[in-house]
């Protein structure tokens, strides 16, 4: 969820029963649902104890209203946690790169992360050595092999010969 989508979120929402959050985004205007885990719905259980349909999740308590900004809390959280140099789009940036890292297609990236074009999730789908090996092991491929043969249609000349086979790991070829 981006920082502005966190702020205007209603209880009516938060969807325990199917286990999602409903985000009114507010970049696109299009709303898009996130599968909470099991420590975010429990985190969300504590926040919409008691509330109505219509309350805001995420209420300032000095005001009652809901949060405009937490620059100076996330700033205060960062410097107790010993972090530098976080920003909040940070923890959204890396949301996306764990999601690549364990799997996740752009495509499910994409609606994981509210994004309108496929294209702006690619930069979350980092290839990874032991994903890249998997990928190549669990596969057919067809090879080519050019080999060079000689020619005896021309003296001296030589002919190459592209030879293609299949071949899978542990299975026949096809």
């Amino acid at each position: 969820m981006r920082r502005s989508d966190h702020f205007p979120l209603k209880r009516e929402k938060v969807d325990f029963q199917r286990g999602s959050i409903w985000v009114a985004n507010s970049k696109t205007g299009k709303d898009y649902a996130i599968p909470m885990s099991a420590a975010v719905r429990e985190v969300m259980r504590r926040h919409c104890a008691g509330k109505s349909p219509e309350d805001y999740v995420f209420l300032n308590p000095d005001t009652g209203k809901p949060y405009t900004d937490l620059k100076k809390a996330f700033k205060k959280a960062c410097e107790l946690a010993g972090i530098k140099g976080l920003r909040w789009n940070d923890l959204r940036h890396t949301f996306g790169t764990r999601l690549g890292v364990a799997g996740a297609n752009a495509f499910e990236i994409q609606e994981l992360m509210g994004h309108t074009d496929v294209r702006t999730s690619l930069r979350y789908v980092h290839p990874v050595s032991e994903r890249k090996r998997v990928a190549v092991e669990g596969r057919t491929w067809k090879s080519a092999t050019i080999l060079p043969r000689k020619w005896k249609g021309q003296p001296g000349g030589w002919l190459y010969v592209v030879e293609s086979f299949w071949w899978s790991r542990g299975g026949s070829n096809p």
